[in-house]
């Protein structure tokens, strides 16, 4: 019995010291928490008085309490987060006491004093983010000090030298320089680099040609090299960055053809090259690009014709083509792209008709085919419900201008697509053959240019009245097209008074010929029968007396002489 009520003691014991435990948990985590950084906590917060958030900075408050900082279970601060604040601050030489801050992230501010060397001399600093402080000058060569650094990001301020000590950060995987004002080409240094795998020098005046050293990025996902001056070739090295996800080179100088070795980059989503001075053909080795979601190579003066082979991008949504010199017809593989949103081929000189294989592409929401020389009839785009904007402006369409049936039908139902505000939503489609029997001006947006064909304004007819062909060199803008039509008429017509018009050789241009050809003889006949006669006048003409003759003059003299004397 004693045993039974001992071993209940010992058990009311345990239950009792369990429900103490629990009870006093939370006193134990509400207890305030010793910081070994708050004097230099305070410290900052006399220097920074203006930051929001500080003032929580005090002694007594654990850190979960305190603003714009986070700390490791034994109160050490390792990151520092001053977000959208106005405040002109600077970076005060107490900061550097954090030996356990891993983060340090002041974006959005303005920071007045350059940057202290001893900032890069942290020892567990990770991850260094000075985005939009308006920073001016250069990047100090201590940066070099910071070898457990992995991000780096410097977008947004007025930066202008790259130091050659960059190529010490051997732990680098994130490294953003955009949009400051770097001059010359990037340090050779970057080759050591090896563990990079995003890299943004975009928006800069960095020159020269795009140097070798990137080469040995091999793990580089991301490489963006926009608005820039960089010229040259794009180089073939780039295809052997297997890694590369995103390669961006658009507005620099770059010149010279499109790499066919960028096909080897399988796992590319992105490839952007807009407005450059790129020349030759679209390489054939781009349909391999499995993966690719966006291309773009607008603004350059590529030429040739679209290659068959990009309709294996069955991944691709958007594809930018846009003012350049391709010719040809449109890929009739162009069908293949079931994940196409935008398709941008305006400003070329495309031929043939439009592939009716286009009009399955039903993820489509934009398509502009302005400025081609595209003949034939429209596809019937009745069924792509997500279609918003058709352009197709000054082609040789012919045909039905209607490719949407029932957006055109006065009674609008729910069925119809984007509720037809213009037929889908916005359709521009002037410019063309179109009859006008079904183009009728009735509820679309007019503009000087609707209802009317390229060569002339007689909607009714066709371009040079069916008998001969109308050239135009369009403008440069959508808005204001530079007609300068002209007909080269057929054999047998010639351009008729009416602009865009042919009409038959007929009497009026006999008679002009007869005149032509007579006009001469006329002038040989009156040369003939006037000449000799006008001769003849000349040699029997009667010879002039002049007033001082010589008899006259001699007499004159004599009386003179006689009244002297």
């Amino acid at each position: 019995m004693r045993r039974a009520v001992r071993r209940w003691d010992v058990v009311r014991a345990a239950v009792v010291a369990l429900v103490v435990a629990r009870c006093c948990m939370p006193l134990a985590r509400a207890a305030p928490v010793l910081h070994p950084d708050m004097g230099v906590l305070e410290s900052l917060a006399s220097e920074w008085s203006e930051v929001n958030g500080t003032s929580t900075w005090s002694r007594g408050r654990d850190c979960e309490s305190m603003a714009l900082v986070r700390c490791d279970g034994d109160g050490h601060v390792i990151a520092l987060d001053v977000v959208y604040d106005d405040s002109a601050i600077s970076l005060p030489e107490s900061i550097t006491g954090f030996s356990h801050l891993t983060r340090l992230s002041i974006t959005d501010s303005t920071l007045m004093d350059s940057l202290p060397s001893a900032l890069f001399a942290m020892p567990n600093l990770k991850h260094l983010n000075l985005s939009h402080c308006v920073l001016s000058g250069n990047i100090p060569d201590a940066v070099g000090l910071a070898t457990g650094l992995q991000t780096l990001d410097l977008y947004y301020n007025q930066l202008q030298a790259l130091p050659a000590s960059l190529g010490n950060l051997t732990t680098l995987t994130h490294l953003g320089l955009g949009r400051n004002i770097f001059l010359g080409t990037l340090p050779a240094s970057l080759s050591r680099l090896s563990s990079l795998m995003h890299l943004s020098a975009s928006h800069n005046r960095l020159n020269g040609s795009i140097p070798q050293v990137l080469s040995n990025l091999h793990r580089l996902t991301y490489l963006d090299l926009n608005h820039n001056k960089f010229s040259g070739s794009l180089p073939a090295f780039l295809g052997g960055l297997s890694s590369l996800v995103h390669l961006s080179a658009n507005r620099n100088g770059l010149n010279g053809s499109i790499p066919r070795e960028l096909g080897n980059l399988h796992r590319l989503t992105y490839l952007t090259l807009d407005d450059n001075k790129f020349s030759g053909s679209l390489p054939a080795s781009l349909g391999n690009l499995s993966s690719l979601v966006h291309l773009s190579a607008s603004i350059n003066d590529l030429n040739g014709s679209i290659p068959q082979q990009l309709g294996n991008l069955h991944l691709l949504t958007y594809l930018i083509l846009a003012y350049q010199t391709l010719s040809g017809p449109i890929p009739e593989s162009m069908g293949a792209l079931t994940n196409l949103e935008y398709l941008n081929l305006k400003f070329n000189r495309l031929t043939g008709t439009i592939p009716a294989s286009i009009a399955n592409l039903t993820r489509l929401t934009e398509v502009s085919l302005d400025h081609n020389q595209l003949a034939g009839s429209l596809p019937s785009f009745h069924h792509l419900s997500r279609l918003s904007r058709l352009h197709a402006r000054y082609n040789y369409l012919t045909g039905r201008a209607a490719p949407f049936p029932e957006c055109l039908s006065p009674n609008r139902t729910s069925a119809c697509p984007n509720d037809c505000l213009y037929p889908p939503t916005v359709s521009y489609i002037h410019g063309n053959c179109l009859a006008a029997s079904t183009f009728s001006c009735d509820g679309w947006q007019r503009s000087s240019h609707d209802c009317r064909l390229f060569c002339g304004a007689r909607p009714l007819t066709p371009p040079c009245s069916g008998h001969g062909v109308c050239s135009v060199e369009p403008g440069h803008h959508d808005d204001t097209p530079a007609w300068g039509a002209q007909c080269t008429c057929d054999e047998g017509y010639t351009q008729g008074t009416a602009a865009g018009t042919c009409v038959p050789r007929g009497p009026a241009f006999l008679l002009a010929l007869l005149l032509v050809l007579l006009l001469p003889l006329a002038m040989l006949l009156l040369l003939a029968f006037a000449l000799p006669r006008f001769l003849r006048c000349v040699k029997n003409r009667p010879r002039p007396r002049f007033f001082f003759s010589k008899r006259a003059l001699a007499a004159r003299q004599a009386s003179l002489s006689l009244e002297v004397a």
